[in-house]
């Protein structure tokens, strides 16, 4: 995905960050198995390391800006190439590997105003910390309540654990998304039989944004398979069970945008099929029609030609008693002589 912003430093060194103001809400937690702290930083001079024998989650919603950039890269030791990508977005999903910390980037898909956007996820792991950037509010507020209750492991799983859990989320977000296309795919095909009704630019539509979001979907697989079988020292492979239910989730999603996109692509075809079948229908009564009326013009334009009524090579039935019923005869004649024959061919 290709951005304002992504050739802003042409030619600048690897890694430089731009101003940028901050705008940003800076919530924290920490924990381990048995306690739970949490608020939330006015700026980020208030952000401090993660304290001895707990796990810190720093959750950024918004743009952290310059200031923020430079204090993940001061306090957490974040590396200034993530940070650059993290500044400029439009990223596609991957996992990149660094000395004390690995760097995972989503996508988040939403339907705004019937407009399908992405949301760049980026989600920092070190030893003891989890930091997650992005711009979509309460994206995890299922994981903070989790984490109030203390339900399951993510409390005494540590940095691991919450990094399983805030990437199963991102994951998930696909599905209602999918689910608003499918409904979106039914109503156009029970619409596909409505006459007088062009479907081709809505069902067109409906189609690129499945491929947009399967597009998205295979390349979120790609870090989901490293995460699985991991040989980085920061993830263990004790949750690998849950990875690959992670991995599951992003399969079958893929699965189901593709068959989707096939459906959409056969809709499509069957609407236009139908279409060249109306119109078809159409030529073919303008067809019978006019070819009804070429020998009748015929018959009508030759009687209707002024002669002299006394010259031997008149018309004979313009001075005939039953003239006129005897054209008219000869046009119903004719008439039903061609529908006679088209139907035998089966034409009509």
């Amino acid at each position: 995905m290709w951005t304002k912003d992504s050739s802003h430093n042409l030619g600048a060194r690897p890694g430089q960050l731009r101003p940028q103001e901050t705008s940003a809400r800076i919530l924290w937690h920490t924990f381990n198995a048995d306690t739970l702290e949490s608020g939330e930083w006015s700026s980020f001079a208030q952000a401090t390391a993660a304290p001895a024998n707990r796990t810190l989650w720093l959750d950024i919603e918004g743009t952290p800006g310059l200031e923020g950039l430079r204090a993940l890269q001061d306090i957490y030791q974040i590396h200034h190439l993530a940070l650059e990508d993290v500044q400029n977005g439009g990223q596609n999903p991957r996992l990149d590997t660094f000395p004390d910390h690995l760097y995972l980037v989503l996508q988040i898909p939403q339907f705004i105003d019937d407009r399908l956007i992405y949301h760049q996820l980026n989600i920092f792991v070190t030893e003891n910390a989890v930091i997650s950037v992005h711009e979509k509010p309460g994206l995890f507020a299922p994981v903070r309540l989790r984490l109030d209750n203390a339900r399951g492991a993510i409390r005494s799983g540590g940095s691991e654990y919450l990094f399983y859990a805030l990437t199963d989320l991102a994951v998930d977000h696909g599905g209602p998304v999918a689910q608003y296309l499918a409904d979106a795919l039914l109503e156009l095909e029970d619409r596909v039989d409505e006459h007088h009704s062009d479907l081709s630019n809505e069902i067109y539509s409906l189609r690129r944004q499945l491929s947009s979001l399967l597009r998205m979907a295979r390349r979120q697989r790609e870090p989901l398979h490293t995460l699985v079988q991991p040989d980085d020292m920061l993830i263990s492979g004790r949750y690998e069970a849950y990875w690959r239910d992670c991995l599951d989730h992003a399969e079958r999603l893929s699965e189901n945008l593709n068959w989707l996109r096939e459906s959409a692509a056969d809709l499509l075809n069957t609407h236009l099929a139908l279409v060249s079948h109306r119109m078809n229908d159409v030529m073919k009564v303008l067809t019978v029609m006019s070819t009804v009326f070429v020998p009748l013009s015929f018959l009508v334009g030759l009687y209707g030609m002024n002669f002299d009524t006394e010259s031997p090579w008149n018309l004979p039935e313009l001075g005939w008693k039953y003239g006129y019923p005897f054209v008219w005869g000869v046009m119903l004649t004719v008439v039903g002589g061609i529908l006679w024959f088209f139907r035998r061919r089966r034409w009509i």
